[in-house]
C-alpha cells in the first residue's frame, strides 16, 4: 500500500513539474518566478529520487537554467554524492557559468580520487584544460607518465607551461630525448631553453645536428635565432645561408628573419632579395615595404619603383611616413602629376598632417604649382600664412617653394604679408637674400636697415646674445657699414661661435690677413666634421685668397668640386676665367641663362659675363677708324720742313686701325697719319691670364724704327703697368701733335683699392722729344755753335689722385680728385726755330672728374661717360681745363658690335678745342 502511494506521489509530482515546464516554455516573462518556485519546490523534497526525477524531467525538456537550480540543491543536499556534483559541472558548462563548474570539476575530481573511483581521464583532462585548471591537469598526465604512458607533445608542453612549471617540463623532455632521440621531442626541448632564456644549452643541443647533418629549413632558423640572441649575427646569418637555397617561398618565417638578419648587417642585396619574396607572397611586412623603397631608391636610383613601393606601403599599413618617402622620391624625378594624384587620394586626417608638415607642405605646393593647380597652392598657402600657426622657418619654406617654381614676386608677397602681421629677423633676412637674388638693391638695403632697427631695440650693442649678434653682424656686412669688422671682433671672443662666423669675417679684412683665419677654420675642419655649406665656403674662401696671391690654377683646383652646385656656378665661371680657362667659365654661365632656378636678374648677370668672355677672349676683328680735329695738328710741319729743306707731302688725318686676335696673343697693326708724316707698327699682345699682360710693338715712322713695351699685373687690391717706348709718336699731347714728334721714354701707373669705396693711384711718365729724321743736319747758331737740331727736349709728370666709388653697380658713379705737374725742359736748338714754345717750363692742374658706367639689353651693351674739370698754370699762362668725354658700346647680333667714342678737350696751353672721335665694328 505504501509503495502505491509514493508511486502515486512521484507521478503527480512529474505532472507538476511538467506543467511547469510547460507554463515556463510559453510563459517567457514569468521565468523569473518560475526559477523561485522551482528552486523553493526543489528544496522542500527530501527524497532524493524525486530529485534525480525532477533534475531528469528539466533536463529532457532542455530547461538548462532549471536542472541547474535542481542540480545545486542537489549538491547541498547531497554532498558526498559524485552524481550532483557531476551533473552540476556539466551544466554549469552547458550555461557557461565557468567558476561553477570548476568547483563542481574539482569536487567531482576528489571524491573519485578519493573513493578511488575509475575515471575517464582523456574526458578529465579535456575538462581540466577547458576549466583552466592546468594544475589537475598536470597532475593526471605526470601519473600516466610514471607509467611510461607518453601523452601528446604538444599537449605535455602546453599543460607544464600553463600550469607554471617549465623547468620540471624541460628535465622531462630531455630524459625523454636521452631515452628515444626523438627530434621533435629535441626541437620542443630547444624552444623551451630558447623561450626562457637557456641560450647556450640550447644552441649545445642544436651544434650536434649541425655536425651529423644538414639543417631543415625549420632547425636553421631556429639555430639562427639562438645565435641572434647571443649576438653572434654573422655565424646566425651564415647559417641561414647555408640553407636559403633549400628555403621554399612559403616559409615565411625563413624569409622574415633573413630580411632581418641582412640588414642588420649591411647585406642589402640579401635583404631585397628575401623582403621582395615576402612581397611577392603577400606577407611583406612594414619594414619590408621600407627596405624596398630605400633599396631602390638610394641603390639602384629607380625612383618609379621605389615610388610603387611607398605607396603600396601607405594603402597596406596606412602608415604616414610612407607618403613622406613617396613625395621625395617623386619630387626627385619631378612626378608632379603623380603627388598631386596621391595627396588628393588622402584621409582628411591624413591631409591635416600633410598641411602641417612643412617639408611635405613644400613639395605638395611645388607640384600644385608645377601642374599649374595656381588657386589651390594660393589657397593653402593664404591658409599656412593667415589662418596656420607656421613658425618663422615654416613660412620661409613655403615662400621658398613659390620662388624656386618661378613665381618670385608671390614668394616676395608671402613673406611681406608674414612681416606685416609680426616681425621676426630670421624672415627678414630671408626676404632680404630674395631681393638681393632678384636684383632689387633698394628694397634689400631698405630690409637691412629694418633689422638694425631691430637689433638696436633689443639694445644688441650691450648683448651678449649669439645669435642677435651673428644677425647684427650680418646686416652690418651687407650694408657695407665699417662697424661690420668690430662685432664680428666681439663675436670671435664668445664661446661656442661657430666656426662659420671666422669665414664671414674675412669680408671685413683685407685679403692679406686671411691666411690666419683660413688656417684655423681648416684645423677645427680636421678635428671634426663640418657641414656641407661650411666646407663650400671655405674652398671658396680658399680660392679667393689664392687668387688675391696670383695662384689661379690652385684657385679652380680648390673649388672643382663644387662648381656645378646651382649658388656657386657664377662665381666658379669668375675662377676658371681668370685662369685662362674661359670655355669652362662660359659653359657654366650658360648653364645659368637657360635654368629655371635662376631669377631673371640672375639670368642677366650670366649673360653679361658670358658677353665679357667673348670680347676678351674670342676671336675677333676689329676694325674701326678715329678723326681728330684740331686746327694746330701738324701745322709748324710745313714751316719745320721748309726751312730743313726736307720734301713734304699732305697726307690728311686720319687713322685706320686693325686687329686681330688668336688664342692669347692680340696682334695689332695700325697706320697713324698727320699731315704728311706716318707711322706704322705691329705689335703682339700676350696674356697670361685675366690679370696679367704684355705686349711688344715694332714701329716704322718715316724711315725711324722703334719699339713699344708694356707689362700690367692686376691684383683684387693693386694694379700695376709700365710701359716704355723709343721713337714712337706723340698723341696726347697737344701742342708737341703740331711738330709731330717723335719721343722715347717710359710711363707707369700703380693704384691700390683701400676699401671698396676708396682707390689711390699715381701715373709717372718721363719722355725726350725729337724730329724724325735719320739723316744729321746741323745750323749754325747766332753765336756759332753747332746744334743737334732733332732733339726739342724733355717732359716729367707726375699725377697722383684718389677715387671715391659712389656706387659700383650699374648705373655706377665714381668721383676723382687728382693733381697734375709737369716739369719741361725745351732744347736751345727748339728757340732758334720761329716757332711757338711746346714744352712748358712748368705746369700745375688740380682736377675734378666724374664719371659713370651703365649696363643695359640682355648682350650687355655699354655706355660710359665722364667729366674732368680742371684749373691749370704755368710760365705765362693760367686758365680752365675740361675734357667731357663718353663712349659706347652695342651689340647688333650676338656676334657683332658696334663701338664708339668722343671726347673734346680745351685746354689753356693750346688755346684751341679738339675733337676726337673713333668708330668701328668688332666681329667675334
Amino acid at each position: 500500500m505504501l509503495s502505491l502511494r509514493l508511486c502515486v506521489l512521484k507521478a503527480i509530482v512529474l505532472i507538476i513539474l511538467l506543467l511547469l515546464v510547460v507554463k515556463g516554455l510559453f510563459a517567457k516573462t514569468l521565468s523569473q518566478g518560475m526559477s523561485d518556485y522551482v528552486l523553493r519546490y526543489a528544496k522542500r523534497l527530501k527524497s532524493e529520487d524525486l530529485l534525480r526525477n525532477a533534475l531528469s524531467v528539466f533536463l529532457s525538456a532542455g530547461d538548462l537554467e532549471n536542472a541547474y537550480i535542481v542540480a545545486k540543491v542537489g549538491t547541498e543536499k547531497f554532498p558526498k554524492s559524485l552524481f550532483w556534483w557531476k551533473n552540476l559541472m556539466n551544466i554549469s558548462l552547458w550555461i557557461k557559468k565557468t567558476k561553477e563548474a570548476q568547483i563542481a570539476f574539482l569536487k567531482v575530481y576528489h571524491l573519485s580520487k578519493l573513493r578511488k573511483v575509475r575515471v575517464n581521464k582523456e574526458k578529465f583532462l579535456k575538462l581540466a584544460i577547458l576549466l583552466n585548471r592546468f594544475d589537475i591537469a598536470k597532475e593526471i598526465i605526470s601519473e600516466d607518465i610514471k607509467k611510461g604512458k607518453f601523452p601528446s607533445l604538444n599537449d605535455l608542453i602546453y599543460i607544464y607551461e600553463n600550469a607554471g612549471c617549465p623547468f620540471e617540463l624541460m628535465n622531462i623532455l630531455k630524459k625523454r630525448y636521452e631515452k628515444t632521440g626523438s627530434k621533435d621531442v629535441l626541437t620542443a626541448l630547444i624552444h623551451l631553453y630558447y623561450r626562457y632564456g637557456r641560450i647556450e644549452e640550447a644552441i649545445n643541443l642544436i651544434k650536434p645536428l649541425e655536425e651529423r647533418k644538414r639543417l631543415s629549413v625549420r632547425e636553421a632558423l631556429l639555430y639562427s635565432q639562438l645565435l641572434y640572441a647571443t649576438k653572434r649575427y654573422d655565424k646566425a646569418l651564415l647559417v641561414l645561408k647555408n640553407v636559403m637555397y633549400r628555403a621554399e617561398r612559403k616559409d615565411i618565417d625563413f624569409w622574415k628573419t633573413l630580411s632581418d638578419l641582412s640588414w642588420l648587417r649591411q647585406e642589402c642585396e640579401l635583404a631585397i632579395k628575401a623582403s621582395y619574396i615576402l612581397y611577392e607572397m603577400k606577407k611583406a611586412r612594414v619594414v619590408d615595404y621600407a627596405r624596398l623603397y630605400w633599396f631602390y631608391l638610394y641603390q639602384k636610383k629607380d625612383s618609379r619603383l621605389a615610388m610603387k613601393f611607398a605607396l603600396e606601403g601607405y594603402k597596406k599599413f596606412k602608415d604616414f611616413n610612407f607618403i613622406s618617402d613617396f613625395l621625395y622620391a617623386a619630387s626627385l624625378t619631378n612626378k608632379w602629376e603623380e603627388i598631386v594624384k596621391a595627396v588628393k587620394s588622402l584621409s582628411p586626417a591624413d591631409f591635416n598632417k600633410l598641411k602641417e608638415n612643412p617639408y611635405l607642405l613644400e613639395i605638395y605646393l611645388s607640384a600644385l604649382l608645377k601642374t599649374g593647380h595656381v588657386k589651390e597652392a594660393s589657397s593653402i598657402s593664404k591658409w599656412a600664412v593667415i589662418e596656420g600657426k607656421l613658425k618663422p622657418y615654416q613660412v620661409i619654406l613655403l615662400a621658398d617653394v613659390y620662388f624656386k617654381a618661378g613665381r618670385w614676386q608671390e614668394a616676395i608677397s608671402i613673406l611681406e604679408d608674414w612681416t606685416e602681421k609680426r616681425l621676426d629677423i630670421s624672415v627678414l633676412e630671408h626676404l632680404s637674400y630674395l631681393y638681393q637674388r632678384l636684383g632689387e638693391e633698394k628694397k634689400f638695403k631698405h630690409t637691412n636697415q629694418m633689422i638694425v632697427s631691430i637689433l638696436k631695440e633689443k639694445k644688441v650693442s650691450k648683448s651678449k646674445n649669439l645669435k642677435l649678434l651673428l644677425s647684427y653682424a650680418r646686416v652690418l656686412k651687407n650694408l657695407e657699414k665699417p662697424n661690420a669688422r668690430v662685432v664680428y671682433e666681439r663675436l670671435l671672443k664668445l664661446k661656442g661661435v661657430p666656426v662659420r662666423v671666422y669665414l664671414d669675417y674675412l669680408d671685413t679684412l683685407p685679403k692679406r690677413r686671411w691666411k690666419k683665419y683660413l688656417d684655423l677654420v681648416r684645423k677645427e675642419a680636421e678635428k671634426r666634421s663640418i657641414d656641407k655649406d661650411l666646407k663650400i665656403n671655405l674652398a671658396f674662401k680658399e680660392a679667393e685668397y689664392l687668387a688675391y696671391k696670383g695662384k689661379y690654377k690652385e684657385a679652380v683646383k680648390r673649388i672643382l668640386p663644387y662648381e656645378e652646385i646651382p649658388d656657386n656656378r657664377l662665381y666658379a665661371a669668375f675662377f676658371h676665367n681668370i685662369a685662362n680657362e674661359w670655355h669652362r667659365a662660359k659653359e657654366l654661365s650658360k648653364k645659368i641663362t637657360c635654368d629655371p632656378y635662376y631669377t631673371p636678374y640672375e639670368k642677366k648677370m650670366a649673360m653679361y659675363y658670358i658677353m665679357d668672355i667673348d670680347r676678351f677672349w674670342e676671336k675677333h676683328l676689329f676694325i674701326y677708324g678715329r678723326l681728330i680735329s684740331n686746327k694746330t695738328y701738324g701745322r709748324h710741319i710745313k714751316q719745320i720742313y721748309s726751312e730743313l729743306k726736307i720734301p713734304y707731302k699732305e697726307w690728311g688725318l686720319f687713322r685706320i686701325n686693325a686687329y686681330t686676335f688668336f688664342n692669347n696673343n692680340d696682334n695689332n697693326g695700325q697706320h697713324y697719319k698727320i699731315s704728311g708724316k706716318s707711322q706704322v707698327s705691329v705689335s703682339i699682345h700676350s696674356i697670361e691670364n685675366l690679370y696679367d699682360k704684355w705686349s711688344l710693338a715694332l714701329l716704322y715712322t718715316d724711315t725711324k724704327v722703334g719699339i713699344e713695351a708694356m707689362m700690367s699685373k692686376h691684383r683684387e687690391n693693386y694694379h700695376l703697368e709700365i710701359s716704355s717706348y723709343l721713337n714712337d709718336v706723340e698723341k696726347d699731347e697737344t701742342s708737341l701733335l703740331s711738330i709731330f714728334s717723335l719721343k722715347s721714354g717710359v710711363s707707369t701707373e700703380n693704384y691700390y683699392k683701400l676699401s671698396k669705396k676708396f682707390i689711390t693711384g699715381i701715373k709717372a711718365r718721363y719722355g725726350f722729344y725729337y724730329f724724325p729724321s735719320l739723316e744729321h743736319f746741323t745750323i749754325k747758331h747766332k753765336k756759332s755753335k753747332n746744334y743737334d737740331y732733332d732733339y726739342l727736349g724733355y717732359i716729367f709728370s707726375l699725377e697722383p689722385y684718389i677715387v671715391y666709388v659712389q656706387r659700383d653697380i650699374s648705373p655706377t658713379l665714381q668721383h676723382g680728385f687728382g693733381f697734375l705737374y709737369e716739369k719741361g725742359h725745351r732744347s736751345d736748338v727748339l728757340s732758334e726755330l720761329s716757332l711757338p714754345d711746346p714744352i712748358p717750363d712748368f705746369l700745375y692742374m688740380p682736377y675734378y672728374c666724374i664719371s659713370g658706367m651703365y649696363f643695359w639689353g640682355e648682350h650687355k651693351n655699354i655706355f660710359t661717360w665722364g667729366l674732368p674739370v680742371g684749373y691749370m698754370w704755368g710760365k705765362g699762362y693760367s686758365g680752365m681745363f675740361y675734357s667731357p668725354y663718353l663712349s659706347i658700346r652695342y651689340n647688333i647680333v650676338p656676334s657683332l658690335d658696334i663701338v664708339g667714342s668722343a671726347e673734346y678737350r680745351r685746354d689753356t696751353i693750346s688755346n684751341t678745342g679738339e675733337l676726337r672721335v673713333r668708330l668701328g665694328l668688332e666681329w667675334r
